[in-house]
């Protein structure tokens, strides 16, 4: 007759060990299934990408909750009192919840969300938790970046939010997108005209309400190597460069950015003046682009911005900064 007793101390063994390691996973593991998303910084990074994406692939929408037709529609920035959800991205029509166009960002929604108070902004793009009935805000910052600096949109730039500490649990999430910039105009420097013959100043008028930044971009300078540019006027007042009224870029031949602007003008370079929106006040107005040794044509007829004018968009990040 067999023996038996040692084999079922070895089966009794064995059941109890695979016991402890079921129990010590359930112990783990079941804890985390009833945590908030306040217990772990994982989530935060979570919240980070949601944000991001919502901005930059979502065109907002607002609602009158009138029922009245057309009180709704994704041209928030047009209806900022009634604003429902807020977004970034460029309409594909007005009626539509949706867009086709996600990762394009339009100026007049990021301008007319620097009118929105903090606790709008964080309401909408779920910047906040409950914990035991309280309402608890996330710390944020929300910038559109070229070459990590937050982009002018109109005489102001385009960051939200407070700026992030230097620590490790401040959890980001960068989106590649195109911002709309303003309206720009490219001219060839033959196409300019001046007063009169040796008259270095070119003329363009610019028309109706102005909304949005105002760039003028000239190539295909026929010019010596005295050539420079020197100031710009708007309806006769020489406008000083600075943050508050232009700025002045020059891409040198053979680069592929544009930089501060520095003497001289070459054949092959390119000039970009950027005249924000704010300093025209006027339904009618005259800009003089001067330069030195620059032999300008005599007008009339004189450059109609307008003619020339479409919608820029430029390379940048959406970056968005999330911690407690």
């Amino acid at each position: 007759m067999k023996d038996e007793s040692g084999q079922i101390a070895i089966d009794f063994l064995a059941g109890l060990a695979l016991f402890l390691i079921a129990l010590t996973f359930t112990v783990q593991f079941v804890p985390g299934l009833f945590s908030t998303i306040s217990s772990s910084d994982e989530d935060l990074s979570i919240i980070s990408y949601r944000t991001a994406t919502i901005l930059s692939e979502d065109p907002g929408w607002w609602d009158e909750k009138s029922g009245v037709p057309n009180s709704t529609g994704t041209d928030w920035e047009d209806h900022t009192d009634h604003v429902f959800r807020l977004g970034f991205a460029e309409d594909s029509s007005h009626q539509s919840r949706t867009t086709n166009k996600p990762n394009i960002l339009n100026y007049s929604k990021i301008e007319s969300t620097k009118g929105l108070n903090e606790d709008e902004i964080i309401t909408m793009l779920g910047l906040f938790d409950n914990i035991n009935g309280a309402r608890i805000e996330y710390e944020y910052n929300i910038s559109i970046l070229q070459n990590g600096i937050p982009v002018r949109i109109g005489n102001q730039t385009a960051t939200f939010g407070t700026q992030s500490p230097s620590r490790d649990n401040v959890f980001q999430t960068k989106r590649l997108v195109l911002v709309e910039k303003g309206e720009i105009a490219n001219f060839s420097a033959d196409d300019l005209k001046a007063f009169s013959s040796n008259d270095d100043m070119a003329i363009l008028n610019i028309t109706g309400t102005i909304e949005k930044n105002i760039i003028v971009q000239i190539s295909g300078f026929n010019v010596t190597n005295n050539t420079s540019y020197m100031n710009s006027k708007l309806n006769g007042d020489l406008l000083i460069q600075d943050s508050q009224n232009y700025s002045a870029y020059i891409k040198k031949d053979g680069s592929n950015d544009f930089r501060p602007y520095t003497d001289p003008i070459n054949p092959n370079d390119t000039l970009k003046l950027v005249y924000y929106q704010d300093i025209f006040n006027e339904t009618h107005n005259q800009l003089g682009i001067n330069f030195s040794e620059m032999n300008i044509a005599p007008g009339p007829p004189y450059i109609e911005y307008a003619d020339y004018a479409k919608q820029h968009y430029e390379k940048a990040e959406l970056v968005v900064k999330v911690w407690r």
